[in-house]
């Protein structure tokens, strides 16, 4: 199966499977995916906490395009604190992902008009087969006595 990144994994973990909804706080959610990414780019290499900012060390894509972008954009900008940097990116970060994940069919978009005239979108997962692979990693990192990848490591931190 193709790694997805963590923001995608957070966010599959935050919708219900049946309902398509957002299980709890969407500011919540908007903030752990934000720091998802930067720990994807941190994971990779390619940015470091240094001096209480985050700078980027090595600007080449990590093939996310999400990733991708904000760190062609922190390349040529200002270093940020990382708390700048949450709120900079949560904007707009849900919507990119989930459309991301309805392009690739791993959830699907339900678009449902209520009193006729307001749209409300569920997300409800098509392939399963990512959120089962996502909670086994989970599961394991917590009943094993192996130790758990640094990513495994990073979602479940994020999940806190």
């Amino acid at each position: 199966m193709t790694s997805i990144a963590l923001a995608e994994e957070l966010l599959l973990l935050a919708y219900d499977d049946q309902t398509g909804k957002a299980t709890g706080s969407r500011i919540g959610l908007d903030l752990g995916m934000s720091a998802a990414v930067l720990v994807d780019l941190a994971l990779a290499g390619r940015i470091a906490y240094v001096d209480g900012y985050l700078t980027v060390i090595d600007s080449s894509p990590i093939g996310d395009p999400i990733a991708d972008a904000v760190l062609a954009k922190a390349a040529t900008d200002d270093p940020h604190t990382p708390a700048q940097w949450l709120q900079r990116l949560r904007h707009r970060l849900r919507t990119r992902v989930l459309e991301d994940l309805v392009a690739r069919g791993v959830i699907r978009d339900v678009d449902e008009t209520q009193l006729e005239y307001i749209h409300v979108h569920r997300y409800p997962v098509a392939d399963p087969a990512y959120e089962t692979e996502i909670r086994k990693r989970l599961a394991d990192a917590l009943t094993s006595d192996a130790i758990p990848t640094e990513r495994t490591a990073a979602l479940a931190t994020l999940l806190i």
